[in-house]
């Protein structure tokens, strides 16, 4: 598998293209795809993998993405911050 990083950066493709087997950055994907980072964290919430080499950047590779995109609507949770996250396991 040929993995590239930021190979769809802003404003060099118009059109972002989720292909199988890249690696994107998340402020990439938040850029390529209109999406909010609330949205990311509702992703992560129902299931989408981080993949955090030794560095700060968080990445998600493009077929993690897809399937979380495949999924129907009420299969991905309501955004909870961590405080309401807490009290709600109590």
């Amino acid at each position: 598998m040929n993995s590239t990083v930021g190979q769809n950066t802003p404003g060099v493709n118009a059109s972002p293209c989720l292909c199988r087997g890249q690696v994107w950055s998340a402020q990439a994907l938040l850029i390529a795809l209109k999406i909010g980072e609330r949205t990311l964290a509702r992703w992560e919430q129902a299931g989408l993998q981080r993949l955090q080499p030794a560095t700060d950047e968080v990445y998600y590779l493009s077929d993690d993405v897809i399937e979380i995109m495949r999924l129907p609507s009420e299969k991905i949770p309501k955004y909870l911050p961590k405080y309401k996250q807490k009290l709600k396991g109590k």
